[in-house]
């Protein structure tokens, strides 16, 4: 989970790019494209 968390906190949260990262968290499925610590 730390790779989502690091890509998280070095986007800026104006920015286009922040809010399609939301939007794929909030769309993605349970098959995360990272690798997670669970």
């Amino acid at each position: 989970m730390s790779k989502v968390l690091n890509l998280y906190q070095s986007l800026d949260q104006g920015s286009q790019q922040y809010n399609d990262f939301v939007q794929n968290l909030l769309t993605i499925d349970s098959d995360l494209p990272f690798d997670t610590d669970e």
